[in-house]
């Protein structure tokens, strides 16, 4: 402890030195006078710089932020406003090194605390806290030996309830298969018997058609018959017409015939007596 006290008071000794360090700005902005360090934002505007224009760094404020000399006003800015250099970097890892002696002294002194607080208890309090531990153990190895024998017959009521959900459900399986079957078989039966139903009623419409067109049949045979009749007498009629027709043409020819046979005889007479005549006046 007396080593980290030795460096917090060397770190110490160096921030306590004037610093001083040479820079300028790498970009226009805005000098601050104070640091929320809660939000770590800049509040309270002091004026404007602009970029290359000199300055001086007089301290690191950790977390990117350095309190500068500008002209006649002092300030604070970022990392991002100033121009880095070496000097500034040693200054940025001082600051480190002395956050860390600081944290570790912190952490000693409350080491050294605790540990003083611990040998200021007599040894009474100590056996007590001892035997309220030992007691405190072994109603949590209790606790624990029962959570297994809970979980243990848990396990065992699990496993049971398992095998008669199991049976329950092969046998409401079983059921259901049985009425599913039972259904089955009556669906079956009257689909036969609708089968049976709708062939009679289909044989019975068949016949019903059947009757009409053996009837319409028989009434086109019928009509037919008659048909054939009718033509029959009209082609017998008309044959005879055309004979009745035939003959009165023959009848006509044979008087046209007979006619000209006198005609030609009288004709043949008249030609015999002429020559008779001329024979007999030669």
């Amino acid at each position: 402890m007396t080593k980290y006290f030795c460096f917090l008071l060397f770190s110490l000794s160096l921030f306590s030195q004037d610093i001083s360090i040479p820079t300028q700005f790498l970009q226009d902005g805005i000098l601050y006078k104070n640091l929320n360090i809660i939000t770590n934002q800049l509040i309270q505007p002091i004026t404007e710089f602009n970029k290359n224009q000199k300055c001086i760094v007089i301290d690191y404020l950790g977390r990117d932020n350095y309190k500068i000399k500008f002209k006649d006003w002092e300030g604070i800015v970022t990392i991002d406003d100033l121009l880095v250099n070496e000097d500034m970097l040693n200054l940025f890892y001082d600051y480190q090194d002395k956050e860390r002696g600081r944290v570790i002294a912190e952490e000693e002194e409350r080491k050294r605390k605790i540990l003083e607080t611990i040998n200021n208890e007599n040894s009474q309090e100590l056996e007590q806290k001892k035997k309220d531990s030992l007691a405190h153990v072994k109603a949590i190895e209790e606790r624990q030996q029962e959570a297994q024998e809970k979980g243990r017959k848990l396990k065992v009521a699990l496993r049971e309830q398992k095998r008669q959900d199991s049976l329950a459900h092969v046998k409401a399986i079983e059921e259901r298969q049985q009425e599913v079957q039972e259904k089955g078989r009556k669906l079956e039966v009257a689909l036969r018997e609708q089968k049976l139903q709708d062939s009679l009623a289909h044989v019975k419409t068949i016949e019903q058609r059947l009757q009409k067109v053996q009837e319409k049949g028989r009434k086109l045979e019928v009509a037919l018959r008659e048909q054939k009749l009718q033509d029959s007498l009209a082609h017998v009629k008309a044959i005879e017409e055309r004979q009745q027709e035939a003959q009165g043409k023959d009848r006509k020819l044979e008087i046209t015939f007979n006619g000209q046979r006198r005609q030609d005889s009288l004709v043949n007479t008249n030609e015999v007596k002429k020559k008779a005549y001329r024979s007999t006046a030669s």
